[in-house]
């Protein structure tokens, strides 16, 4: 009991923040077809809100390569990949380094050719840049990668279990 006579419940503390907006731009650039195969090369690019280039910021940067599977517009039942493969995601720390004096910083990275997927590769290209106060502002790309020259496409005309002695239809396909 209080000298009030009122009577405490519980008590809760909370923090209050002011929120302090990005300083900093941060976008990331990649091959610009769009998709890569041997050598993927990007760019982290960061910018002064008012738009001058964030010169010699630190910047890191990670690819994460995750499993895709590939389809083409005109072969939309067609299967583009081998169910016999497994693939686990894997990373690839670029480490640290800093912009230049254009607010950019470049990486080449050669696709590992460990890297058998059962169709195609998404990599995930991902920079963060510190502002001058330390504040991490992020940016992320998602690019495909044909690991492979050609995709083998199946189509089957059943879904489903296939009994000894029924005859199936399959359509193959190959895409460059």
């Amino acid at each position: 009991r209080r000298a009030d006579g009122s009577v405490q419940l519980g008590e809760a503390a909370i923090k209050v923040e002011e929120f302090i907006p990005d300083k900093i731009q941060v976008s990331v650039l990649g091959p610009p077809a769009g998709a890569a195969q041997g050598l993927l090369e990007f760019t982290a690019r960061a910018r002064q809100l008012f738009g001058a280039p964030a010169a010699a910021l630190p910047v890191e940067a990670q690819v994460r390569f995750l499993s895709a599977v590939f389809s083409h517009p005109k072969f939309p039942d067609h299967r583009f990949a081998d169910p016999a493969r497994s693939f686990s995601e894997q990373v690839i720390e670029l480490g640290e380094g800093r912009l230049d004096a254009n607010g950019d910083k470049t990486y080449m990275l050669p696709v590992p050719r460990t890297l058998l997927p059962p169709s195609m590769l998404l990599a995930q290209f991902y920079a963060e840049v510190r502002d001058t106060g330390g504040r991490p502002v992020g940016a992320t790309l998602s690019v495909p990668v044909h690991r492979y020259p050609y995709y083998l496409g199946i189509k089957t005309d059943r879904r489903g279990t296939v009994h000894v002695g029924e005859s199936v239809r399959l359509e193959w396909v190959a895409i460059k």
